[in-house]
């Protein structure tokens, strides 16, 4: 099993699946846990051990830029936590980044923005992005590489095309195949009608119009 450079790789599988224990045996990783009783009265400024330009530059790319960074991390929603976390993560300025489960806690804007993040990291930046997801549809809009988990082991790995249309991976591995992809599969079983693979529901829309 190889992580695929300058690319967004998802180790994914259902619910206990032991998908973060897998990413362990093939990542050197750790778990961003900076919201504990114990420190949940430090400041957001405490927990960036960077110049401020470059914690201010992290906060805008999760939407956070408007936020004082002296405030208390206990005066923050689950939502502005959970996105300082993914700043934290991004300030740190490394070849690789880890994402474990970023789209938790995270309303529909933000995890869309989320994934405008993850391919300006890279697109422009040629950064190795690995994340750990159980959500299929999300994963879908802009994951390269799929490596599909099932107790604790990589059982399966490929393209996002490779994985989700291949319905006897997805059915023995327990994968919840994206609701486009269902859609796709239907439109040619129903209309005869083959629309491609696509990511996006708009350009699907766009297929949809040009085709039936």
């Amino acid at each position: 099993m190889e992580i695929k450079k300058k690319q967004v790789n998802v180790f994914i599988g259902p619910s206990g699946s032991k998908k973060i224990e897998c990413l362990k045996k093939y990542v050197k990783t750790r778990k961003l846990n900076i919201f504990n009783d114990q420190n949940l009265n430090k400041k957001i400024s405490e927990i960036f051990d960077t110049k401020k330009s470059k914690v201010l530059k992290s906060l805008e790319m999760v939407g956070l830029s408007s936020i004082d960074v002296n405030k208390k991390l206990k005066d923050l929603t689950t939502n502005e936590l959970k996105r300082l976390d993914i700043a934290n993560e991004i300030s740190s300025k490394k070849d690789n980044y880890i994402f474990l489960h970023p789209e938790v806690g995270l309303d529909d804007k933000n995890r869309d923005n989320l994934i405008i993040i993850f391919r300006m990291l890279k697109n422009r930046y040629h950064k190795t992005i690995i994340i750990v997801s159980s959500d299929s549809d999300w994963v879908h809009k802009f994951a390269d590489f799929l490596f599909v988990v099932y107790n604790g082991n990589v059982v399966y790995s490929g393209t996002t095309y490779d994985v989700f249309c291949n319905d006897e991976i997805c059915e023995k591995y327990k994968l919840c195949i994206p609701q486009i992809i269902k859609f796709e599969k239907l439109v040619l079983e129903k209309k005869n009608k083959r629309l491609g693979f696509r990511n996006e529901i708009n350009d699907l829309i766009k297929d949809i119009y040009r085709n039936i």
